[in-house]
C-alpha cells in the first residue's frame, strides 16, 4: 500500500515537475540550536533520536530540541564526518583528528569522548566514514588508507590494512559496504576496491567502466545489487564482477533526468525508494521511466530544497531528512502538505472549493 501511494505521488509530481510546487519542509539551523549549518552526515539511532555530524561538533535532536557535543566535551576535533552506532550499542565518532568513543553518562567536563588516532600514515588521522560488517568488525575510512578497529583487553587500537596501494600513494577513502560476508566494496577518490576475507584485493577505475575515479557513496540493495555514486553519475554494478571486464551494468546521468551528475550521498528509504544528494538538490530514482521520460524526479530550490545537499536520512516516522552544505537540515514531512500556486498554473491563488474526480 505504501509503495502504491508513493508511485501515485511520483506520477503526480513528475507531471508537474516544471512547476514550483512547495514541498512540506521544515528547516532547522543554528537559530534552532543546531551546532552548525554545514552537515556532513545524518544518523538515526534505535531510540528515535537523530544525530547530525556538523562542521562544529555533533548535534542530537529529540524532535523538539538539540543537544550539542563539541571539543569542550572531549571531541578531538570540531569537524565531524560520521557516527557509527554498533549493534552492541557503542557510539563511535569520525572526526578530522581521529576516532572518538562516546560515553554519554560521563559527568566530568571534557570526558565524554576518548580519542583514538592512527599515526602510521600521513593524513590517516582524518576519519571520513565508519562501517560495521556482519561479523561486528569496525572498518575505518581515513584520509590515507583503510584501517580496522581491534579490541585489545579493555581498550581499542587502530590497525592499518593495505589495499595494495603504493607506499607513497595517498588513498582517500570515502565509503564502505559489504557485498557478502567477508567481501567489502571500498570507495575512494582514486577508484573502487573489492577486498576479500583472505586479504586479496581487486582495484577498479575508469578503464573498468567507472565514469569517474571519485567514488562518493556506496549502497547495497537487499537483492545484492551494488550502487556506486560518483562525481559523474550513478552506476549499477554487474552481478558478477570480473577483472578485465566492465563492472558497470548501467550508468545514470543528467541525460536520464538526474538533477546533477555530481552525487554526494546515496540513501534507500524503508519504502525502498532510492534518493541521491547532489549540488543542485535532491533526486528520486525510479527503476521504470517516469512520465515525460527519464528515471528521476528532482526537487530543487524552486520546491523549497536548498542547493549543496550532502546527507540524506529517514526518521522512525518515515520522514525524509536532508543535510546541506550551508543551509542546515531540512525535514520533508511524509504526510505533510504540498502547496500549489499561480506559478503551477492556478488561475487564482484564492481557493473556494475542492472536488474529487473518478
Amino acid at each position: 500500500m505504501k509503495r502504491a501511494f508513493a508511485i501515485a505521488i511520483l506520477i503526480l509530481v513528475s507531471s508537474a515537475r516544471s512547476g514550483a510546487e512547495q514541498l512540506p519542509i521544515r528547516t532547522y539551523t543554528t537559530a534552532d540550536g543546531l551546532a552548525r549549518d554545514r552537515i556532513n552526515k545524518i544518523v538515526s539511532d534505535p531510540r528515535g533520536y537523530l544525530w547530525f555530524c556538523t562542521s562544529d561538533g555533533l548535534s542530537r535532536f529529540d524532535g523538539y530540541e538539540f543537544v550539542n557535543y563539541t571539543t569542550a566535551h572531549g571531541l578531538p576535533h570540531r569537524q565531524v564526518f560520521d557516527l557509527l552506532i554498533t549493534r552492541s550499542g557503542d557510539y563511535w565518532v569520525a572526526t578530522s583528528a581521529g576516532l572518538a568513543h562516546f560515553n554519554p553518562i560521563a559527568t566530568t567536563p571534557g570526558s565524554k569522548f576518548k580519542a583514538y588516532v592512527p599515526t602510521d600514515r600521513r593524513d590517516s588521522e582524518v576519519i571520513t566514514d565508519l562501517f560495521e560488517d556482519s561479523t561486528g568488525t569496525i572498518w575505518i575510512s581515513s584520509g590515507n588508507g583503510l584501517h580496522v578497529l581491534r579490541q585489545s583487553g579493555n581498550d581499542w587500537q587502530i590497525e592499518y590494512v593495505s589495499l595494495g596501494e603504493k607506499p607513497d600513494e595517498g588513498l582517500d577513502l570515502t565509503a564502505i559496504v559489504e557485498a557478502s560476508p567477508g567481501v567489502l566494496w571500498i570507495g575512494t577518490e582514486q577508484g573502487l576496491f573489492r577486498r576479500f576475507n583472505d586479504g586479496h584485493v581487486e582495484r577498479f577505475g575508469v578503464e573498468d567502466g567507472l565514469p569517474h575515479p571519485h567514488v562518493r557513496g556506496l549502497l547495497r540493495d537487499p537483492d545484492g545489487t551494488i550502487w556506486v555514486a560518483t562525481g559523474l553519475g550513478l552506476c549499477r554494478l554487474v552481478a558478477n564482477v570480473q577483472q578485465g571486464k566492465s563492472i558497470v551494468e548501467r550508468l545514470y546521468t543528467k541525460k536520464d533526468g538526474m538533477a546533477n551528475d555530481g552525487i554526494f550521498s546515496i540513501f534507500r528509504t524503508s519504502s525502498s525508494w532510492l534518493w541521491l544528494a547532489t549540488n543542485l538538490g535532491l533526486s528520486q530514482f525510479s527503476p521504470d521511466p517516469v512520465p515525460g521520460g527519464g528515471h528521476f524526479i528532482n526537487y530543487t530550490r524552486e520546491h523549497g530544497i536548498s542547493d549543496g545537499i550532502r546527507a540524506i536520512a529517514e526518521d522512525q516516522d518515515g520522514n525524509l531528512w536532508i543535510g546541506s552544505e550551508s543551509a542546515g537540515a531540512m525535514k520533508i514531512t511524509r504526510r505533510g502538505f504540498t502547496s500549489y500556486s499561480e506559478a503551477d498554473g492556478l488561475e487564482l491563488s484564492r481557493i473556494a472549493a475542492l472536488g474529487e474526480d473518478h
